[in-house]
């Protein structure tokens, strides 16, 4: 009886263990409302093009 035990708190113990790394590691949903995008005619046509469409121009 008393191998039973142990191997079932080992069991246990280990479940726990697993359970415990397991929502340790959950990853975040994280949204970022931010694209890239490459125009050709250079930094004056993306600056148009931005400033038309009422874009924020953050640079290269």
């Amino acid at each position: 009886m008393g191998r039973r035990a142990w191997t079932l708190q080992c069991t246990a113990f280990t479940l726990f263990c697993a359970w415990c790394a397991m929502n340790s590691v959950k990853a975040k949903r994280q949204f970022v409302n931010e694209w890239a995008a490459e125009i050709p005619g250079g930094p004056e046509a993306a600056s148009a093009i931005a400033q038309e469409l009422g874009y924020d121009l953050l640079g290269q």
